[in-house]
C-alpha cells in the first residue's frame, strides 16, 4: 500500500516540512518517488521516520542519524558498528536521564518549600528555611547509584 507524506506525517506524528527535512539529509535513504517525483511511502518507511523522530528527541545531531543510517545502507557488515554506536547513545542517555532526574528532584524540592511556605506565616524568609545541602546530596546519591 503506498502512503502519502501527508499520510505518513500524520501517522507517525510529524509535519510534512519534517519528512522532507529527513529526506532532503539524506536519513530516509529508501523512499521512493512517483513518475511525478512526489515522494511515496510504505510501512517499513514510517519504521524508519518513527526511529528518526524518537532519536531526534533525545537531541540526538543529524550528522549522528546520517551515520547510523549510512551503516545500515551498507547491510551485516555494518551491523556492529551500528550496535556499537546505539549502545554508546544509550549509555549517555542513560547519563543524562540520571541527571535529569537529580534535577527533578530538587524542583520538587523547591515546590515543597513554596507549599510549606504559602501554608505558613512564619517561613516567609527566603532562604532561611531550606536545607542548604539538598540538592548537592540528592544529585551524588542518584548519580552514585549508576
Amino acid at each position: 500500500m503506498i502512503i502519502t507524506i501527508q499520510e505518513a506525517a500524520k501517522r507517525v506524528g510529524v509535519t510534512s516540512s519534517a519528512i522532507r527535512y529527513y529526506d532532503k539529509n539524506g536519513l530516509l535513504p529508501f523512499v521512493e518517488r512517483d513518475k511525478y517525483n512526489h515522494r511515496v511511502f510504505h510501512e517499513n518507511d514510517l519504521i524508519w521516520i518513527e526511529l528518526i523522530k524518537a532519536l531526534r528527541e533525545t537531541d540526538m545531531p543529524i550528522e549522528m542519524i546520517q551515520k547510523y543510517i549510512n551503516l545500515t545502507v551498507q547491510g551485516r557488515s555494518s551491523l556492529e558498528e551500528r550496535f556499537h554506536l546505539m549502545t554508546e547513545y544509550q549509555r549517555q542517555l542513560e547519563i543524562k536521564v540520571t541527571e535529569d532526574q537529580a534535577h527533578c528532584i530538587t524542583i520538587n524540592r523547591w515546590i515543597n518549600h513554596f507549599i510549606k511556605v504559602m501554608n505558613n506565616k512564619d517561613l516567609d524568609r527566603f532562604p532561611d528555611n531550606v536545607d542548604k545541602h539538598f540538592p548537592e546530596e540528592v544529585t551524588k546519591s542518584i548519580l552514585d547509584s549508576k
